[in-house]
C-alpha cells in the first residue's frame, strides 16, 4: 500500500511539472530556437572548473542548473530555473565542492542528469554521447530560449561530458559561449589519480566522461590513464574550440585563478563582450581561493608519474603552465 502511494505520488508530481513546464513554454512565448544563448564551463576533470562554475554563477548572476533541479527536476529544468529565479534575492554561493559536487538544493550542480536527458550517457562518451539525442533536441533549444525570455541571460551550464560536444554545442547554438578552464597536465593528473583512489575505492576506475580511445587506455597502467585522459580532453576541447567556436570562447588557468579571481573574471569579460551585459557582482571573501591540502601520489605510482611525464615532455608541452 505505501509502495503504491508513493508511485501515485510520484506520477502525479511527474504530472504537474509537465503541465507547468507546458504552460511555461507557452507563456513565455519560447521556442526551439537555436539563437538562444548558454554559457558552457568546459574542463578536464580536476582542472577547477566547479570554482570557476561557482564564481560565474556568482560575478554574473547568471542562472544555473542546481542541486534541486538535477535530482527532482531534471526532465523539467525550467521549472527548477523559475523558481532559482524567483529566489534569486535570497541566493549565496558556497565556494566549497568536494570532486565537483556542492551541497544543497540551490547550489550550482552538474546537471548530470538533465544533461544525460538530452544527450544520453555510455562509454565512450566521447562517441556515444557527442550528440544531442533527436527527439530530445527541440527540448534542450527550447528550454534555453525559455530561460533567456524568463530571466533576460543565458543559461550557465558546467559538465565535463560537454568537453566532448563543443562541436554540437557549438553549431547547434549559435550564440553559446564557452569558458574553458585548463591546469597543467601533472598537478591535473595526479589530482585524478588520487580522486580514483578516493571516489571510485580502485585508481583503475574512471571518474568522469572518458574519451575515444577508452579501450586502448584501459590497457595500460592507471598513471598513463590520468596523464592521457588530460591529454585528450585536451586536444578534443581546443580542436572543437578552434574549428567551431571562434570569436565565442576564453581560456583561463586555474593557477591563475587560484592566484587572482577578480582578474580572471575581468579578462573574461574583456574577451567575450556579450557578457559585459550582465550584472557584475564585487566577489566576496569567501570567494577567495582556499586550497585544501595536497595528498599525495602512493609511493608505488609517483616514480611511475614523474618517468612518464618526462619520457612524453615534448608531447605534453602544450598541456603544462607557464
Amino acid at each position: 500500500m505505501d509502495e503504491n502511494c508513493e508511485e501515485m505520488g510520484a506520477a502525479n508530481s511527474d504530472s504537474i511539472c509537465q503541465r507547468l513546464e507546458i504552460d511555461l513554454f507557452a507563456t513565455l512565448e519560447a521556442e526551439a530556437d537555436a539563437r538562444a544563448p548558454a554559457v558552457f564551463v568546459l574542463g578536464a576533470p580536476r582542472t577547477g572548473s566547479t570554482y570557476l562554475y561557482q564564481l560565474c554563477a556568482h560575478r554574473w548572476g547568471l542562472p544555473y542548473l542546481d542541486n534541486l533541479t538535477n535530482e527532482k527536476l531534471w526532465r523539467w529544468p525550467i521549472v527548477g530555473v523559475l523558481y532559482q529565479w524567483l529566489n534569486r534575492s535570497n541566493r549565496r554561493i558556497q565556494f566549497e565542492s568536494a570532486y565537483g559536487k556542492t551541497n544543497g538544493p540551490d547550489q550550482p550542480s552538474e546537471g548530470s542528469n538533465t544533461m544525460q536527458w538530452w544527450f544520453g550517457g555510455g562509454h565512450p562518451s566521447q562517441v556515444v554521447s557527442a550528440e544531442t539525442l533527436p527527439r530530445r533536441e527541440p527540448h534542450l533549444l527550447q528550454t534555453l530560449d525559455a530561460v533567456r525570455r524568463l530571466t533576460g541571460q543565458g543559461l550557465l551550464i558546467k559538465n565535463a561530458w560537454n568537453c566532448f560536444r563543443v562541436r554540437a554545442l557549438a553549431t547547434r547554438l549559435s550564440n553559446a559561449l564557452f569558458l574553458w578552464i585548463r591546469r597543467d597536465i601533472a598537478a591535473a593528473s595526479a589530482s585524478d589519480l588520487l580522486a580514483r583512489y578516493r571516489v571510485q575505492g580502485s585508481p583503475g576506475r574512471w571518474n568522469s566522461a572518458t574519451p575515444a580511445n577508452l579501450a586502448q587506455l584501459e590497457r595500460r597502467h592507471p598513471v598513463e590513464q590520468v596523464i592521457e585522459n588530460q591529454f585528450e580532453f585536451h586536444r578534443a576541447i581546443d580542436s572543437a574550440l578552434r574549428a567551431h567556436a571562434q570569436g565565442r570562447f576564453a581560456t583561463v588557468w586555474y593557477e591563475d585563478l587560484l592566484a587572482d579571481p577578480r582578474a580572471c573574471l575581468e579578462s573574461i569579460e574583456h574577451s567575450l563582450l556579450q557578457l559585459r551585459c550582465a550584472a557584475r557582482h564585487t566577489l566576496p571573501d569567501a570567494a577567495e581561493p582556499r586550497v585544501a591540502r595536497q595528498e599525495k601520489l602512493p609511493v608505488g605510482d609517483l616514480p611511475l608519474f614523474e618517468e612518464y611525464l618526462r619520457c612524453n615532455e615534448a608531447r605534453l608541452r602544450a598541456c603544462r603552465y607557464g
